[in-house]
């Protein structure tokens, strides 16, 4: 029976021990202290509540609600985008040029257009010849392997038509 206390005592030794207890006293401490300020504070803390909503919120119609917050998430999701685009518009709110000017200043993007279209058509053009490339080189490999003994020689003919 002796032996079984020991083994109890050294199972639950840590509970007790005075940096365990004093660790306890701190936590009970700050509880403590936020009750405190909870029973002292409580009729502020129910005004509060009772207010449908604080200074600092959105008032949204309970019928609404489920759009705004899904609104909300796609702003959130959306936000290097949001964030582009109120750029864009504080550009355009501080562009102080008058419209005779805009034709100067637009004047190089047709330009620069026309330029990239070329540029985009002689890459799809150079796509279009390495796809050709490709194609001959696999199919100079093709006939140029052996041929095994199972192939059919009549088989050989139509393929050197192309």
């Amino acid at each position: 029976m002796e032996l079984r206390g020991q083994k109890d005592d050294k199972n639950v030794a840590y509970l007790t021990h005075v940096s365990e207890m004093e660790k306890k006293i701190e936590t009970l401490s700050r509880i403590t202290s936020i009750l405190k300020d909870v029973i002292q504070n409580k009729d502020r803390i129910i005004a509060r509540l009772q207010q449908p909503y604080s200074l600092d919120c959105i008032p949204v119609e309970a019928e609404f609600q489920k759009q705004f917050s899904e609104l909300l998430m796609k702003a959130a999701s959306d936000y290097g985008a949001l964030s582009a685009y109120v750029a864009d518009f504080q550009w355009s709110q501080n562009f102080k040029e008058p419209p005779t000017i805009w034709a100067e200043m637009l004047r190089p993007i047709p330009v620069a257009l026309a330029s990239c279209t070329r540029f985009f058509e002689a890459m799809s053009a150079m796509r279009e010849s390495f796809a050709t490339l490709q194609k001959i080189r696999v199919g100079d490999m093709s006939t140029s392997l052996p041929s095994t003994p199972a192939k059919d020689p009549h088989q050989s003919t139509g393929e050197d038509s192309e």
